[in-house]
C-alpha cells in the first residue's frame, strides 16, 4: 500500500519530473503487484546485441541514468518520508 502511495504522489508530479528528465517516462502502476515501476526504455535494444550496439547502449545508459536520477531522487525521498509519517 505504501508503495502505491509513493507512486501516486510521484505521478501527481509527472509533468515536472518528465520536464527535468527531458523526455517521457513509462509510468507503470502495476495494480496487481506490490511494486510499481517508473522507467525509461530504449527502443530496439537487446542485451544480446552485437558489440557495436552494446557500446551504443552503454553510452545511452551513461547519459540517461544521471538525468533519470536527477529527475526523481529528491521527489522520491520526499514522497517516501511523507508516506512513512502515516
Amino acid at each position: 500500500v505504501k508503495n502505491k502511495k509513493v507512486f501516486d504522489m510521484l505521478s501527481t508530479q509527472k509533468s515536472e519530473i518528465e520536464e527535468v528528465f527531458g523526455d517521457r517516462l513509462a509510468w507503470e502502476r502495476l495494480d496487481d503487484k506490490r511494486a510499481s515501476r517508473l522507467a525509461v526504455y530504449r527502443e530496439n535494444t537487446a542485451i544480446t546485441a552485437n558489440p557495436d550496439e552494446i557500446g551504443q547502449l552503454e553510452d545511452w545508459i551513461i547519459k540517461t541514468l544521471p538525468k533519470f536520477h536527477r529527475s526523481i531522487a529528491l521527489r522520491f525521498s520526499d514522497a517516501l518520508k511523507s508516506v512513512a509519517e502515516y
